[in-house]
């Protein structure tokens, strides 16, 4: 049989769901051919038998990245429980498998949960960071807690990434966590906290964003007006519209596209006069912005145009 044939077959064989399947497949797990025995793994995890996952966790220390990847995959596909310590430390002791092992997490789903918090909580830098990520994609408000308490870490990427899975659960009660990493010493984590209030667009961070427009660094200052433009609140306009004047082009685009989000025709003269002040071509991008942000305001005298 061919290759192509044999892996097809694997394929149909993982939805059949049996344990004959299961014995099949296993028995190919260490096969000479690389994309036979990856795919056994891969198929052993459709069958979500659990009779599969011993064979599959055996293969975590596979020689093969690529055989390593598959039974990566397997295991989140099989969903069992007992894949999550496994998970989580070939992530922790092998960084290219990140990504790969927090979709594993996710793909668990809730029964991860408890799983996850408690390994968040231990002291091991890599292992909670891999579940931070996963407890943030996956969106239970069980975990607020804890990643609460992570983005006061001493460690800024825990910091950062902790803030960024508050932003993903999308509760209202994270709001006071991202505010105060608004303040954070750590460039990044400044603007991950930037990045989750756009995302949340929660008009009680309307007052710390104003303040945070005094910061220093021009990145985090960029995402701070964007997520004012993502905060509802038009009695922010005022403090928006003087950054239009900045010589920063970035700074100034990000001021215009905020005013165009807020919709207060309040923005609508400073913005025409800005039109008015550009000459053929140049800034072209800031033109193009206000222009954009005139014909989302939809007045009258935006018409210039």
């Amino acid at each position: 049989q061919s290759i192509n044939a044999i892996c097809d077959a694997f394929e149909e064989l993982g939805q059949i769901r049996d344990e004959e399947t299961v014995e099949i497949l296993s028995g190919h797990l260490e096969d000479s051919r690389p994309s036979v025995r990856e795919t056994a793994a891969r198929s052993l995890g459709e069958t979500k038998l659990p009779s599969a996952f011993e064979p599959l966790v055996k293969r975590l220390g596979h020689e093969s990245t690529e055989m390593r990847a598959a039974v990566v995959h397997g295991l989140g596909l099989l969903g069992d429980r007992r894949a999550i310590l496994p998970l989580v430390a070939l992530a922790a002791e092998d960084p290219q498998f990140n990504i790969r092992a927090t979709d594993a997490l996710v793909r668990i789903g809730p029964a991860a949960i408890p799983f996850l918090i408690e390994i968040a909580e231990e002291n091991d830098p890599s292992s909670t960071l891999i579940a931070i990520q996963a407890l943030g994609r996956l969106k239970d408000l069980r975990a607020l807690e804890v990643l609460a308490n992570k983005s006061a870490h001493s460690m800024a990427t825990i910091r950062s990434h902790a803030i960024e899975a508050i932003g993903q659960l999308g509760e209202s009660k994270g709001v006071r966590y991202l505010v105060k990493g608004l303040s954070d010493e750590n460039i990044g984590v400044r603007i991950q906290s930037a990045i989750a209030l756009k995302k949340m667009g929660d008009k009680r961070a309307a007052d710390a964003l104003v303040q945070a427009l005094n910061d220093p660094d021009q990145d985090v200052l960029e995402h701070v007006i964007a997520a004012l433009g993502a905060c509802g609140d038009k009695a922010v306009v005022p403090h928006i519209i003087p950054l239009l004047d900045s010589s920063n082009n970035e700074i100034c685009i990000a001021a215009a596209e905020a005013l165009g989000r807020l919709g207060d025709d309040g923005a609508v003269p400073r913005l025409c006069e800005l039109l008015s002040n550009f000459d053929g071509d140049e800034n072209r991008a800031v033109r193009l912005k206000v222009l954009d942000s005139l014909r989302r305001l939809k007045h009258p005298g935006a018409v210039p145009y």
